[in-house]
């Protein structure tokens, strides 16, 4: 479990997409990282109550979020060990091994100012453009 009672939070949300990962896995390495307080399903999400240290947040996890067996994990606030979406995309393929994507820079609904989205394969990564 990581402790990050006294870590300043990041103030943006963190969210990467991974391909053709079984929920079972995705939510024993979000327990490798959090107490897992709540799990609700509300329709296709499945909204998970994460807890580090005393703060709780939710993880929303939206399997088949886009084309190709790609499942969206979003925690809605960044209380995370992850500074962005890029590094916890990196944690993500190390992990499971699977191709993972996030948004190049910060989203601000506009895509196409993002500067597209990162791929991390066993390639490397790459910046690609991908509409989800």
């Amino acid at each position: 479990m990581t402790d990050m009672s006294d870590a300043e939070p990041q103030p943006e949300d963190v969210e990467i997409y991974v391909k053709r990962v079984e929920l079972k896995d995705i939510l024993n390495w979000l327990a490798s990282h959090f107490d897992i307080k709540a799990e609700t399903r509300k329709g296709e999400i499945l909204e998970v109550t994460l807890a580090a240290g005393n703060i709780e947040f939710a993880c929303k996890i939206f399997e088949k979020a886009a084309r190709g067996g790609y499942t969206s994990i979003w925690f809605t606030e960044n209380h995370t060990p992850w500074e962005d979406d890029l590094s916890c995309a990196r944690e993500a393929f190390r992990t499971f091994a699977a191709e993972t994507r996030c948004i190049n820079g910060n989203w601000d609904g506009n895509e196409e100012d993002s500067g597209g989205w990162i791929r991390i394969t066993a390639d490397g990564e790459a910046v690609v453009n991908w509409r989800t």
